[in-house]
């Protein structure tokens, strides 16, 4: 029996010790978004093809460390000129701002860029 409280034990020191992005509840959404979901960003409404994440800031000295989450989308109204997208979510390191501030970035496939929020984000 004190195997098993020894185990419970670790599993919770490391759970608590791990690195994890912590945002305030009010910018959670961007981070929501999954593959397969369908979601209303600044008006359009899309498909959410894959996402992936990348370090950001580890070759650049004295630049911010964080995470990029990269989103594709596909348009789902295909008479819209614009058919892809990338929404691009950077969360800065815990260690650089205790506790981070998202920011989100949307790149159509014509190259227009716009500043996404948590609240331009609705799922369908």
């Amino acid at each position: 029996m004190r195997s098993v409280f020894k185990a419970l034990a670790r599993t919770i020191t490391q759970w608590w010790q791990a690195d994890r992005i912590r945002v305030a509840p009010s910018e959670g959404r961007l981070l929501r978004i999954r593959t397969g979901q369908r979601v209303l960003v600044l008006g359009r409404m899309w498909n959410v093809e894959s996402s992936d994440t990348e370090q950001t800031g580890v070759a650049e000295p004295n630049a911010t460390q964080g995470r990029v989450l990269r989103i594709q989308l596909r348009n789902c109204d295909t008479t819209d000129a614009v058919q892809t997208a990338i929404l691009a979510v950077t969360v800065p390191s815990t260690e650089a701002s205790g506790l981070a501030r998202t920011t989100a970035i949307l790149t159509t496939g014509n190259g227009a860029q716009s500043p996404v929020s948590d609240g331009d984000i609705v799922f369908s």
